[in-house]
């Protein structure tokens, strides 16, 4: 047992009288996590999921299970959080090959939540800091460091579970992901938290009020609805090119004309595009006679449309899962090979192969490619991503967002019949056109197809069931406000980490 704080004891004894519920305070935050992330009715439930975890942070004494308590929440978060990798490549009844690593990114997941939960309690007691303060700047660090350790155990790291993406059905809060990114909502979630663990103590008549961190937050909070519906009301842009969403069944140079008429009738496509590894040629580089550079070219030409189309691409002995683009002016324009490959399925994992990824292996991507779209009007510019790539807010600032008119995904998502992918990589594809203020348009296989404005909101959506025929999507509005989150990036993560370091080199000096 922890000796007892005069200062909050009193205030202790008037909510929780039994040591056993502080115990159960970390389980609840995980139940309230799993229910906010990973269901569509319980994402409201992301405003307080972190009450119980905050008021066992402040609590004067606790029993030693409330950290065994702590390390079991951890590890039922990202068990329940991640249980979809369960059925990913399942064959029959049989369990999928991401069985194990599921397994493990429960431990160290636990592991970091009960580390969490240690340093914010020591950081607590020692500047007894308002929740509404601490724990936001402790959450952000938590899913900052998570995303970093499994940056040097995948060479991707961990996009998952951020508590700021069940925020993206909010329309209107959901708009200052321009601002700091995903970073931001889970800042700005916390703080919400925080300022009701503060107004429940400020309230108990045995502890004097303290009122400064409950304006502060309220005017936060005030300040970013306003913003949000500042955004909303602007234009998600103008008119722009059109897109037409092809099938694996129609892929140069066997695609006639008459077939790509059936979907657009009178009207023109601009752009033609096609999932991940949809074509059935491998490009080479360097390239080879009669190669498939010029089966694109011949049919953009043909077509008067730009294509772009996921291929394999081949240098030497080294495969690129990629995006090729032809358009009817400039010929093949090049390739962009996938940044963010799927841990231990297109890649091994850079300290164990805890999969045997040897059938499946791609070599990484280094820089994000720009491709151009000429039209009858303008050449437009377009930067894309390949499926996975989506999941990473840094991964479009790569390039200069003011001189990309839109965005584009291919991707490939039936790999779990739950369809729990599909749905998360739309919640994320709906963040990277809010955080870049652009359209994105994306043709996935078994996922959300369709097109995003930059207030992501889902103008045209198509089902899961695979694109079999060209299919009309419609204009691309081309968006133009700029957008803080793509020149400053995650700033709200690192300043978080940054005076969580501070506090934590404080512990040797006794605050005045």
């Amino acid at each position: 047992m922890e000796p007892k704080s005069p200062s909050h004891s009193a205030d202790w004894k008037s909510f929780f009288g039994a040591a056993p519920m502080l115990a159960v305070l970390p389980l609840l935050t995980a139940a309230l996590l799993c229910a906010s992330l990973t269901t569509e009715w319980g994402t409201g439930l992301c405003y307080v999921a972190l009450v119980p975890f905050a008021y066992v942070l402040i609590a004067p004494s606790i029993p030693r299970a409330t950290y065994a308590a702590a390390y079991l929440a951890g590890l039922a978060v990202h068990l329940v959080g991640m249980s979809w990798m369960l059925d990913c490549y399942r064959y029959e009844n049989s369990v999928g090959p991401y069985a194990v690593p599921w397994f493990w990114i429960g431990t160290w997941g636990g592991i970091l939540f009960v580390a969490l939960f240690a340093l914010g309690r020591i950081i607590a007691a020692r500047w007894r800091l308002p929740m509404t303060v601490l724990l936001p700047l402790l959450w952000v660090t938590y899913e900052f460091i998570r995303h970093e350790v499994a940056e040097l155990m995948s060479g991707t790291g961990f996009p998952w579970l951020k508590l700021g993406t069940a925020l993206v059905d909010n329309h209107t809060l959901v708009q200052i992901a321009d601002l700091g990114g995903e970073y931001l909502l889970s800042f700005l979630l916390a703080m919400i938290s925080g300022t009701l663990v503060d107004l429940a103590l400020a309230l108990s008549p045995n502890r004097a009020a303290k009122i400064w961190p409950i304006l502060v937050s309220c005017f936060v909070l005030i300040a970013s609805t306003g913003y949000g519906h500042w955004r909303n009301s602007q234009s998600p842009g103008s008119a722009g090119p059109t897109v037409v969403l092809m099938g694996e069944l129609d892929l140069p140079p066997l695609l006639p004309p008459k077939r790509l008429q059936e979907a657009t009738g009178t009207r023109h496509a601009d752009l033609l595009l096609w999932p991940e590894l949809a074509y059935h040629h491998t490009i080479q580089d360097p390239p080879m006679e009669d190669s498939a550079r010029c089966h694109l070219t011949h049919s953009a030409q043909e077509l008067d449309c730009t294509l772009v189309i996921g291929c394999e691409r081949a240098r030497g002995a080294s495969r690129y899962n990629s995006l090729a683009c032809a358009d009817p002016v400039e010929g093949f324009q090049g390739c962009y090979d996938k940044i963010n490959l799927v841990p231990g399925a297109e890649a091994s994992m850079h300290r164990t192969a805890l999969v045997d990824a040897n059938n499946f292996s791609y070599q990484r991507g280094q820089d994000l490619r720009v491709f151009r779209l000429p039209t009858e009007t303008r050449v437009y510019c377009f930067a894309p991503a390949i499926c996975y790539d989506i999941c990473f807010g840094q991964h479009f600032r790569k390039s200069r967002t003011q001189d990309i008119d839109f965005l584009v995904q291919s991707g490939a998502e039936g790999q779990d019949k739950s369809d729990e992918v599909a749905r998360l990589m739309l919640r994320y594809a709906r963040l990277r056109a809010i955080e870049n203020r652009r359209a994105l348009v994306r043709n996935a296989t078994f996922g959300y197809s369709g097109l995003i404005d930059g207030n992501g909101v889902v103008q045209v959506a198509l089902t899961t069931d695979p694109i079999t025929s060209p299919t009309w999507l419609g204009v691309v509005p081309i968006d133009t406000r700029w957008s803080f989150y793509s020149y400053w990036g995650d700033w709200i993560a690192f300043s978080s980490c940054f005076a969580i370091v501070i506090l934590a080199l404080g512990f040797a000096s006794k605050p005045e």
